[in-house]
């Protein structure tokens, strides 16, 4: 069971896989704080991420 104490990594190279949309508003009523790497530098839309982080080679 996830609890307002875990960290959810996801690792998702377009950040738009559809279970994320249904997942991530589950978690963030949880309270879960969620950490995601993207090949695309985006997230699905229901993320609401505060902070955002970039690499480029």
């Amino acid at each position: 069971m996830v609890e307002s104490r875990d960290v959810m990594l996801f690792i998702s190279y377009s950040g738009g896989a559809k279970e994320l949309d249904h997942i991530i508003p589950r978690l963030k009523e949880k309270s879960v704080v969620l950490l995601a790497m993207t090949g695309k530098g985006q997230l699905a839309t229901g993320a609401g991420s505060r902070r955002r982080a970039g690499y480029r080679r």
